[in-house]
């Protein structure tokens, strides 16, 4: 092989060395794509926490009592205050009430002004608005 053509293929290959060097060096600069699945959405408090639970209800007299839990701090104000009851599982609005001033330590007495609350529904702080 003639010694010029053999320094031209010799300078292809160095060329073609660096290239592809270029190249593999270009790929590691490119965003991967991560093989672990994304982390799940991290889901806050309710709008609007849970005051208590019903525990008795007297449709003919509109009226009903709710719980505060013993582990929840007791609200201060709570008396003429409207309420939302709402379904535990959806979280749907069952009924409003307005607490009375009937209370025996942690149970409220209450008017039922709308819907009709069920045992075990989650009274629970108005959102914005009741629909």
């Amino acid at each position: 092989m003639h010694p010029v053509r053999r320094h031209l293929f010799a300078a292809v290959r160095k060329a073609g060395v660096a290239a592809l060097a270029l190249a593999l060096a270009g790929c590691s600069l490119l965003p991967r794509k991560n093989s672990a699945p994304e982390p799940a959405p991290v889901w806050g408090p309710p709008a609007s926490p849970e005051v208590g639970r019903i525990i008795d209800y007297d449709p003919a007299a509109r009226t009903a009592w709710f719980e505060i839990p013993a582990h929840q701090p007791i609200p201060a104000g709570l008396s003429g205050l409207t309420l939302v009851v709402r379904n535990p599982d959806t979280l749907e609005p069952t009924a409003r009430l307005v607490v009375s001033p009937h209370r025996a330590g942690r149970i409220f007495g209450a008017y039922v002004v709308e819907g009709r609350p069920m045992l075990e529904d989650e009274v629970a702080l108005p959102a914005s608005t009741f629909p």
